[in-house]
């Protein structure tokens, strides 16, 4: 921007008249004498040269308060420019800088030099300047401050400093009144903040905010991308679904922030145990799963389930002056030989975890498909959707054994006995230890409970000399 007025054409013409017709004014003046008809023709010549004088002398005030009415504006423009947070680089059409404001500068941690130390200069002696602060410069360097087409607006990129920071920059070409290109406009923008929250958002999708392990989501993501590469290349892998055994008495007994150490602690160990291509993730509660590739046989799978057990096995808890030790079981599924999607193979592995369990804990079961009697029910949902479908569509039903005093044969009261029925199979019921473990895992058990005392302080309602009814309500 112009410092004085003189460097202005708007300023300069109009006072260049000016000074001519005062030169030539003069002589009008001193080269005459004092009779009567040299004051008659100085007085002519002033009327002449006086109305182009004050032309003139008008004529340059007006450009004056033009000038400073820009000046003004250039001023609070700049104002405004240099108190804008993106850094802003303005370049002419031959690529010499010709604006940057102060927050460019601190973007590229430019501390030590100044805007007008770059105005003037080229974009390239910019670019060899900051070429040490990029992280990657042989990546990094050709897109930074130059773009393929320069009549179209550069694409949005991101670049990494050493210091750790993230730039994104764009640009767009800028056009006078009549679309003649006069240059281009560099933005750049420290999106570093941006970048890791977008970063720990993912991460929070993804994983297991008190383990740090993948979560149930992730999971079944990897799962569908294992199957699709064992399809491809006939791969083979197991799916390991393992719990902790009477975990749920240490949350009642201990509280809720001892069993929170307990998982944190056998999910380090855990860590510690598996392969690095082996992926772990903890499915909610005391839950856990492993998918692992298989080689040839299923030694190292059934030798890392017995690793995970004794693993587990071997961590002390102290709480309250008390050791206590945590054992899990472990059930095992393998792709393709016993299912050919996640649903399928996941409800296996639930089925042989359950298969352990009933083995007396502590160890771990290859799915058997003889022993699940969810075979057929697994064919078409799980178990949780199984026990939703059954609230909403009243497949639950109660049945009653009598208590008897052994001394008189009298009838003390009633046991409930929940059942649930198969929509499937009109005479086919699943006992309690079918599905209630499984509702408690998924908290349909509260559920449950509702539908069991709503149910029998119906009937005591409608039948006032039915006997008194125990009911069992999960803890």
């Amino acid at each position: 921007m112009p410092s004085t007025a003189f460097r202005s054409p708007h300023l300069y013409v109009p006072l260049l008249i000016l000074v001519t017709e005062a030169i030539l004014l003069v002589p009008v003046y001193l080269g005459f004498g004092a009779d009567l008809g040299a004051t008659a023709i100085r007085f002519g010549l002033l009327l002449l040269l006086l109305p182009p004088l004050l032309a003139g002398l008008l004529l340059w005030l007006l450009a004056r308060r033009r000038w400073l009415e820009s000046c003004e504006q250039q001023e609070h423009c700049r104002a405004l420019l240099s108190a804008i947070h993106l850094g802003l680089l303005f370049e002419g059409p031959d690529r010499q800088i010709e604006y940057v404001n102060p927050a460019f500068l601190d973007s590229w941690a430019l501390s030590e030099v100044t805007t007008g130390e770059l105005t003037g200069r080229s974009v390239g002696e910019l670019v060899a300047r900051i070429r040490p602060l990029l992280r990657n410069p042989a990546a990094t360097a050709s897109y930074v401050l130059e773009v393929e087409d320069s009549h179209e607006s550069g694409d949005r990129i991101e670049i990494e400093l050493m210091d750790g920071r993230i730039l994104s920059q764009v640009s767009h070409p800028v056009r006078d009144r009549e679309g003649r290109p006069i240059g281009r406009l560099w933005l750049y923008q420290d999106v570093t903040h941006e970048q890791q929250t977008a970063e720990q958002l993912i991460y929070m999708a993804e994983r297991d905010s008190l383990t740090g392990l993948l979560n149930r989501r992730s999971l079944r993501n990897e799962m569908e991308r294992m199957i699709n590469l064992a399809q491809r290349y006939g791969h083979r892998f197991a799916l390991l679904h393992f719990d902790l055994d009477e975990f749920r008495t240490i949350n009642e007994t201990l509280g809720h922030r001892a069993g929170d150490t307990v998982l944190t602690r056998i999910a380090a160990e855990l860590v510690r145990i598996v392969r690095k291509h082996d992926l772990l993730a903890r499915l909610g509660g005391d839950e856990f799963a492993i998918i692992t590739l298989i080689d040839e046989d299923l030694d190292e799978v059934k030798q890392l389930a017995q690793r995970i057990i004794n693993g587990v096995a071997r961590i002390p808890f102290r709480f309250h002056d008390r050791t206590l030790r945590v054992t899990t079981s472990v059930g095992i599924a393998v792709y393709p030989d016993m299912s050919r999607d996640p649903e399928s193979l996941m409800a296996q592995a639930d089925a042989a975890l359950l298969q352990a369990k009933a083995q007396g804990r502590n160890t771990w079961s290859l799915y058997d498909r003889e022993r699940d009697e969810s075979v057929t029910m697994m064919a078409h949902m799980n178990w949780t959707q199984r026990i939703e479908h059954g609230l909403e569509n009243d497949l639950f039903e109660l049945h009653f054994q009598g208590i008897y005093r052994v001394s008189s044969r009298e009838l003390v009261h009633l046991e409930a006995l929940l059942r649930l029925r198969d929509p499937d199979h009109e005479n086919k019921l699943f006992m309690p230890g079918q599905f209630i473990p499984i509702a408690e895992k998924s908290g349909k058990i509260l559920a449950i409970d509702r539908w069991v005392l709503r149910t029998v302080i119906g009937m005591l309602g409608r039948l006032p000399g039915m006997p008194p009814v125990a009911v069992n309500v999960s803890g």
